[in-house]
């Protein structure tokens, strides 16, 4: 699996009045309340949204010693936001960041290090402040290190050194990392194998909003590794990893509706589900559609939706796998709302004629 090079941007929950007793806060020196109140003119909440603003108290806050408000300026300054875009800024932001104890600060500076942002590309640097971040709590930190180590990146590739990095960022609730270190103890990889073990993982993994190990944990319920098959725990598990761009769940999605596993047969969904994970570089999918004469472009017509989970399906798996449902549902939704009017879907004799006609 490859590093997450993500600059992660603070969500604040609605505050409301509360930004009057940041001002007060920040104003007597705390510069917390400065970056709360930062975020809310970012966001527009309590106040007209301002991104000057936003940016004028993330830098009073940093300057009373809070890395955050130091970290979200240089999010501001990376993105342009408020400020004319400045990569070198940014960095010299995240710098101070980190050096106030702030982990986002360290890795962000990493990624930056890592992808020449900024800065020349540099990937000993890019580690050096992945293990600070990593110190200071960050789990993507120790995460994008074990991968540098699992690839020999800016280091010399060492697998248990990597497996090492994982177990860290997977102790500091990393659900990517807690995701890999479940697949090592399905592998065997490095230790015993343990398949209990490494469905305990893949769960919280799943829970935590971890596409691959939803694609892993459906698998698991597919087949019966560890657990009592169900094929349309499998189903419901897999659509939500596909919802989220996972390829490998999106094939397995296309296979259940071919076969009528966890769900009807539906042979022009299969073909839309392979010709959609076809085009994330899935080759099994690729390979599918030569096989059943079926053209990538026609078949990625057909209309896909999130299937309407009934009260039974959702019962099968945990609540935080209902709450990311219905929250991809409401993405849905909302973009389905603002999108233009499509076409009625082609049936599977549509694409296997036009399939037909570029052969």
């Amino acid at each position: 699996m490859g590093a997450v090079q993500q600059i992660d941007r603070l969500e604040v929950a609605p505050y409301g009045k509360a930004n009057e007793f940041y001002l007060k806060a920040g104003e007597l020196g705390d510069g917390l309340g400065f970056n709360n109140l930062g975020c809310n003119y970012e966001i527009g909440d309590g106040v007209e949204k301002n991104l000057e603003k936003a940016n004028e108290f993330y830098l009073k806050a940093g300057e009373l010693g809070d890395g955050l408000g130091f970290n979200n300026l240089g999010n501001n300054y990376a993105k342009g936001n408020g400020v004319e875009k400045n990569l070198e800024k940014a960095n010299e932001f995240y710098l101070k960041a980190g050096e106030l104890g702030e982990s986002r600060g360290y890795h962000n500076l990493g990624v930056n290090y890592a992808n020449g942002n900024g800065v020349e590309k540099n990937l000993e640097k890019a580690n050096e402040f992945y293990l600070k971040a990593g110190k200071l709590g960050w789990g993507a930190a120790y995460f994008n290190l074990a991968a540098n180590y699992a690839n020999g990146l800016g280091v010399k590739m060492d697998a248990a050194k990597a497996r090492e990095f994982y177990q860290l960022s997977a102790d500091l609730g990393f659900a990517c990392a807690i995701n890999v270190v479940g697949q090592s103890l399905l592998d065997g990889e490095g230790e015993a194998k343990d398949v209990a073990a490494a469905l305990r993982y893949f769960e919280k993994a799943a829970d935590g909003g971890c596409d691959l190990a939803q694609w892993n944990l459906g698998k698991c319920y597919l087949n019966g590794t560890g657990v009592e098959k169900n094929a349309r725990k499998a189903f419901v598990l897999f659509t939500l990893a596909s919802a989220k761009g996972c390829a490998q769940a999106t094939f397995e999605l296309g296979w259940c509706n071919e076969f009528g596993v966890g769900s009807a047969q539906d042979a022009a969904m299969a073909g839309a589900m392979y010709a959609r994970a076809s085009a994330m570089g899935e080759t099994r999918a690729t390979q599918k559609l030569k096989e059943l004469k079926i053209s990538r472009d026609a078949a990625s017509k057909v209309r896909v939706e999130l299937p309407d989970f009934n009260a039974d399906d959702l019962a099968l798996v945990s609540e935080a796998i209902r709450k990311q449902l219905a929250d991809q549902n409401a993405k849905e939704a909302a973009a389905a709302a603002q999108a233009p009017t499509r076409q009625p879907s082609p049936d599977i004799e549509a694409l296997e004629a036009d399939a037909e006609k570029q052969q």
